[in-house]
């Protein structure tokens, strides 16, 4: 990809996210928060609250599946700002025998830009980004495992928005993954766009909502000793529905998708499903 297509994928980016300007202020941490299950970011919490998330997460491609536990703390310096780190353990990796060991730890921080309330909505934008430190070897099966990591350090930036109200919930998310080369090998950047339209469903002490995500990413060709990889590479699209409920403390999500598109490069295993399960606390 040259300069300019990746000046215009960042242009997209800022864009997403000024769709919220014109609410009138009042306390934005006295409504409901909802939040996406495979899309990125919306993390936001009052300030001194601590977060405590697990995330089981099943991926499938044609002839391999791996299980994943991602096990995520939150804690908010400010009714703004969130940082969080994820400690994910791959559990199950089938037709390979490493399991149970960790893989790429990531390290985020999100600020929300824009955060207003008027009677019945809630607004919200968010600006992040996370360190992704390769605590894996990527030597064996990197190539098959989606979730292995780089062997380098990698950068995630992105912006998120989201529109809430009693019936419905809306979100939009734009980011970029940089990975840093490593021993004259790089991986291509990631570009991720992600979309969630939801609704709510009636119940009485908990607050639900019924959501259908899309998640796409776009993935440039790898460079091995400074020569492109042809089967590295390609566009995947997800799409499924998700559901979460919340109460004042506890948080449920639950979802599945499938590859509406999956146009990998050369000999690759093409995608074909993934499922997670959340849980988190709150303090």
């Amino acid at each position: 990809m040259n300069i300019k297509n990746k000046i215009t994928s960042l242009l997209i980016s800022c864009l997403l996210s000024p769709l919220c300007i014109l609410y009138t202020h009042e306390n934005p941490h006295k409504t409901r928060q909802v939040g996406p299950l495979f899309c990125y970011g919306q993390n936001i919490l009052d300030k001194g609250k601590i977060r405590l998330r697990e995330r089981p997460f099943y991926i499938k491609n044609k002839a391999h599946s791996f299980t994943y536990l991602s096990n995520q703390a939150f804690y908010a310096l400010s009714d703004d700002w969130v940082i969080w780190m994820d400690l994910p353990i791959k559990l199950h990796n089938k037709n390979f025998a490493d399991t149970d060991r960790l893989i790429a730890t990531r390290v985020e921080t999100e600020y929300a830009y824009h955060h207003k309330v008027t009677s019945g909505k809630r607004v919200l934008a968010t600006a992040l980004g996370n360190c992704i430190i390769p605590t894996t070897s990527t030597d064996d099966d990197s190539n098959l495992d989606p979730y292995n990591g780089t062997g380098s350090i990698s950068f995630y930036l992105a912006t998120t928005a989201s529109v809430l109200t009693h019936d419905w919930y809306a979100y939009g998310s734009a980011g970029v993954q940089l990975n840093i080369p490593y021993h004259r090998n790089r991986f291509g950047e990631l570009f991720r766009f992600e979309w969630i339209i939801g609704h709510s469903l009636p119940t009485s002490s908990w607050n639900s909502y019924l959501m259908l995500e899309f998640s796409s990413a776009r993935l440039q060709k790898n460079r091995i000793c400074g020569i492109k990889d042809t089967n590295s590479g390609g566009n995947i699209i997800y799409v499924g529905p998700a559901f979460i409920a919340r109460s004042d403390h506890f948080y449920v999500w639950a979802g599945m998708q499938g590859a509406m598109l999956s146009r990998l490069n050369g000999n690759q295993q093409q995608a074909t499903l993934r499922a997670a399960l959340m849980l988190a606390v709150l303090f």
